[in-house]
C-alpha cells in the first residue's frame, strides 16, 4: 500500500478544483492557468472535506499507481499557483542564444544556427546570451522541453561544452597523455 496515496492533497486559498466523477476528468483551475487530467480507473476524489479543511484525498482499487496519482495531482495544483522552471547554461565560445518570434535560435558549435520549436503552454526566455530559462505550469511539459534543448548539444565530457542544466555538475574525463 501506498503511504504517498494516502496523505490528503493541501490546496491553496485561490485554487479551484472541479471533478467530474462521472466522465473521471479533474480540472484545477489557479491564478497561472488550468490543467484538466483524466483519472484512471479506480480512482475516487474524496471532495467533501474541501470545504472546511481546504484538503481533499484520493482512494483507489489500484494500489500500485495511488502515490503517483497523488503526486500528480499536487504537481497540477502546484503549477497553476506557482509555477516550474528549469534553467539552462550554454558553455563554450561563441555559445549564443536567442528569441525569434515563436522559436529558440541556437549558436552551438554547428555551421548552421539551431532553431526550437517552443510548445504550446511554455514560456522561453534568455535572461543573458548564454542562458535559457524554461517556464511552464505542466511539470511534465516543462522538463520535456529542457530536456529536448540540453539534447541539441549535450556537454562533451572531455571539454565541459554544450547546453547544461544550472545546477548540473558535468565530471570532465581526463585527456590523452603524451
Amino acid at each position: 500500500m501506498s503511504n504517498i496515496g494516502k496523505l490528503p492533497i493541501q490546496v491553496p486559498q485561490n485554487v479551484m478544483v472541479n471533478f467530474d466523477s462521472k466522465n473521471s476528468i479533474l480540472q484545477i483551475k489557479g491564478l497561472l492557468g488550468e490543467l484538466t487530467r483524466t483519472l484512471k480507473n479506480g480512482f475516487k476524489l474524496n471532495l467533501s472535506s474541501l470545504e472546511e479543511t481546504k484538503s481533499f484525498t484520493i482512494s483507489s482499487s489500484n494500489k500500485k499507481l495511488w502515490g503517483t496519482e497523488n503526486t500528480h495531482i499536487q504537481n497540477m495544483i502546484q503549477g497553476v499557483t506557482y509555477g516550474f522552471r528549469k534553467d539552462l547554461k550554454l558553455i563554450g565560445i561563441g555559445y549564443r542564444a536567442r528569441l525569434e518570434e515563436k522559436k529558440l535560435i541556437l549558436k552551438v558549435g554547428y555551421t548552421h544556427d539551431v532553431s526550437f520549436n517552443i510548445p504550446e503552454g511554455i514560456l522561453i526566455q534568455c535572461p543573458k546570451p548564454d542562458q535559457i530559462t524554461v517556464f511552464g505550469i505542466e511539470k511534465e511539459l516543462v522538463h520535456k522541453t529542457s530536456f529536448q534543448i540540453r539534447s541539441i548539444r549535450k556537454p562533451d565530457i572531455y571539454k565541459g561544452k554544450g547546453i547544461r542544466f544550472d545546477n548540473e555538475i558535468i565530471r570532465l574525463k581526463e585527456g590523452k597523455k603524451k
